[in-house]
């Protein structure tokens, strides 16, 4: 891959392509970081907010909740939000 793509990682293109038409919950980006290899249980949480980070930062993906109402993004600092 070239341009911007070549900098987001594996992680964060296989959580953008599962996003494209429906929103992706925490637990289906988990199952798509052991299917990219990353088995281990102590840094994996760790590389899952990696890559949410870099896709948040890059203003590719919104975090927040969804409802029956629909979704809501969360508001505030990037590290506070991470944090719920």
């Amino acid at each position: 891959m070239k341009g911007a793509w070549s900098v987001i990682s594996a992680l964060g293109q296989a959580i953008l392509a599962s996003g494209v038409d429906d929103w992706v919950p925490l637990l289906a980006i988990d199952g798509l970081a052991r299917q990219h290899g990353l088995a281990d249980e102590r840094i994996r949480p760790d590389q899952i907010i990696d890559a949410v980070v870099e896709l948040v930062e890059a203003r590719l993906v919104l975090i927040g909740t969804v409802t029956n109402a629909g979704f809501t993004p969360w508001n505030g600092l990037l590290a506070l939000r991470l944090k719920r």
